[in-house]
């Protein structure tokens, strides 16, 4: 049975990513053909012109929407500063540094609409950074995934 077309926010916490906003930017408006999304992007603190970059393309955009971050800074306060802001029915969460495929916001948001599932979690296709780090993402994903939320 198809869920009724939900409102959406996808969250995403900036710390200066200058660099990857506006492609960021291009690759939601190609969802926003298809998806009615609202962005909001959070920075956090960026010292690389994030913010101003991101209020400016804002004003080209209704759906977009920024805010600076307050309180303490860190990825998971910025995302709880946006949910709290966010009054819409599916929540999506991306990183501004372009490591998650933008393109499969469709395919998770559709699965959630299709009634297939409650909470859909996507994966990095690359993962940068160091070894340790990639060990540690895949070792706490198994744990989290598989031992506690008990998802296959």
């Amino acid at each position: 049975m198809m869920r009724s077309q939900n409102s959406m926010v996808i969250c995403i916490p900036v710390y200066n990513e200058a660099p990857n906003l506006e492609v960021l930017v291009d690759k939601l408006a190609e969802i926003r053909k298809t998806h009615p999304i609202r962005a909001h992007f959070i920075d956090d603190h960026s010292e690389d012109g994030s913010y101003d970059l991101l209020h400016s393309i804002a004003g080209s955009y209704d759906w977009v929407c920024v805010d600076k971050k307050t309180g303490q800074k860190g990825k998971s306060y910025s995302l709880i500063q946006c949910f709290n802001q966010a009054s819409e029915d599916i929540f999506v969460m991306i990183d501004a540094d372009l490591q998650y495929p933008v393109e499969k916001i469709p395919d998770l948001i559709q699965a959630i609409a299709d009634g297939k599932a409650d909470v859909m979690v996507g994966d990095r296709t690359n993962m940068f950074g160091s070894w340790y780090r990639k060990v540690l993402s895949k070792t706490m994903n198994f744990f989290i995934l598989r031992i506690i939320l008990n998802l296959r």
